[in-house]
C-alpha cells in the first residue's frame, strides 16, 4: 500500500502543480491561440493524472484494467463499480474525458475559448471530488 500511496501522492502533486499554472481568473477571455493551447494541455494533464491514479488503485486491488477502444470510459465506469469514485465524481469527470479525446485528435486551431472555459471553471471542484473519493488510498 505504501508504494500505491507514494504513486498517488506524486500524481496529486503533479496535478496540483499543473492546475497552479492555469489562469487564476479561470477565464479564457482575451486569450491567444498559444494561451488556449497551454490551457488545453494543462486540462489534458489533469485528466491524464486522474486516469493514472485510477489505474494504480485498480491494479493494487488486482482488478484487470479495461482495454479496447472505449477503455478510457470503461476505466471510469469500473472505478465507480469498485467504489473508488462516486457516480457524482464520474459525472464531473465526463466533460474532461470527452475533452481528452478531442485534444488528442484535434488541431490547436480548433480550440475554442467558449468550450474550454467551463472546463477551466470546474476543474478545481472536480479535482476536490476526486481527492475526496480516493483519500483512503493516499492518506
Amino acid at each position: 500500500m505504501t508504494d500505491l500511496k507514494q504513486r498517488l501522492n506524486i500524481e496529486l502533486e503533479n496535478i496540483e502543480a499543473s492546475l497552479l499554472e492555469l489562469p487564476a481568473s479561470r477565464s479564457c477571455a482575451n486569450t491567444s491561440r498559444i494561451e488556449l493551447a497551454g490551457i488545453a494541455a494543462l486540462l489534458h494533464t489533469f485528466y491524464n493524472g486522474v486516469e493514472k491514479m485510477l489505474r494504480s488503485i485498480l491494479q493494487a486491488k488486482n482488478v484487470p484494467l479495461p482495454d479496447g477502444p472505449a477503455w478510457h470510459q470503461n476505466l471510469v465506469t469500473l472505478a465507480v463499480e469498485r467504489n473508488i469514485i462516486t457516480q457524482r465524481t464520474a459525472q464531473g469527470l465526463t466533460p474532461y474525458l470527452a475533452f481528452r479525446h478531442f485534444f488528442i485528435h484535434a488541431y490547436v486551431i480548433q480550440l475554442e475559448a467558449e468550450r474550454l472555459e467551463p472546463l477551466l471553471v470546474e476543474v478545481d471542484d472536480v479535482f476536490e471530488m476526486v481527492k475526496n473519493d480516493i483519500a483512503e488510498y493516499y492518506l
